[in-house]
């Protein structure tokens, strides 16, 4: 069995500061496109702009967000659960 390790700057996570943060917010936190997508690894003109511009990380992403420390999984899972909750009728 395969014991992950987070780091996870607690400012950014939602039970610590009591605000849902958007993926803007996210990468913002980061230091801006460029910076967040050094951190995980991707290109920032293929990728980050893109994810930006429709406030949107990719799932498949996340882990190397959450292993960046920049959020937790959690924290990128909450506005894509919002986001469904509103588009579903009541």
């Amino acid at each position: 069995m395969k014991t992950v390790h987070l780091a996870l700057d607690q400012s950014l996570c939602i039970k610590h500061n009591g605000k849902m943060k958007s993926h803007k917010d996210i990468i913002a936190g980061a230091g801006g496109v460029k910076e967040f997508c050094e951190k995980i690894g991707v290109s920032a003109q293929d990728h980050g702009r893109f994810w930006l511009s429709r406030d949107s990380i990719p799932a498949a992403y996340w882990m190397k967000v959450a292993d960046a420390g920049l959020a937790s999984l959690a924290d990128l899972a909450a506005p894509v659960a919002m986001k469904q909750s509103e588009s579903q009728p009541s």
